[in-house]
């Protein structure tokens, strides 16, 4: 093919050697952080100290038991950048599971004493923050309590009308108190 063309390969699904089938690689898990509850944390709102426990969902969405024990990681994002540094971020929680069956979920729960930098600031919580687990996707992993408060409209039609349209000129006409 010309230099900078795209190519394709097709392997053949059989060894031309000995004729076995072609090993695949090995399936991964796929853990997914599915939801947040932060309903048992308490924050007082002058001092804005937190105390109290978060919860979060753990799924493996694949057929491959995750057998190792991984690390769940509760923070809050002060850098804004949606993953855990420990340099910047502040430690909410860490729960350790020592596992999650193929298909399965666990709920974990972290108990909690910090202090937010605002009224109702997002809690994240990230699985596997540190890639111990070799996942399929790791992008998945994190998830915070803003994103239950996602608006996606209904499919349809978008057919916005004019309703006002100014007609004087560069003057803008004073106001009557």
């Amino acid at each position: 093919s010309p230099r900078g063309a795209p190519t394709s390969i097709s392997l053949p699904s059989t060894d031309s050697r000995n004729g076995n089938p072609r090993s695949q690689p090995p399936a991964a898990p796929d853990l997914i952080v599915t939801s947040i509850d932060t309903s048992g944390l308490q924050t007082n709102w002058s001092t804005m100290e937190a105390a109290g426990h978060v919860t979060a969902d753990i799924a493996n969405a694949r057929p491959v038991t995750v057998t190792r024990a991984f690390d769940v990681t509760f923070f809050e994002d002060t850098d804004g950048n949606g993953s855990f540094d420990a340099r910047s971020d502040t430690l909410l929680g860490l729960v350790t599971p020592t596992g999650i069956p193929s298909g399965g979920a666990e709920t974990v729960t972290a108990s909690v004493t910090a202090s937010l930098r605002y009224r109702d600031a997002w809690i994240y919580a990230v699985a596997d923050p540190d890639d111990v687990i070799a996942e399929s996707d790791d992008t998945n992993n994190t998830r915070h309590t803003g994103e239950a408060c996602r608006f996606a409209p209904p499919p349809g039609s978008f057919d916005p009308t004019l309703e006002w349209h100014w007609r004087g000129g560069d003057e803008v006409p004073e106001s009557n108190p």
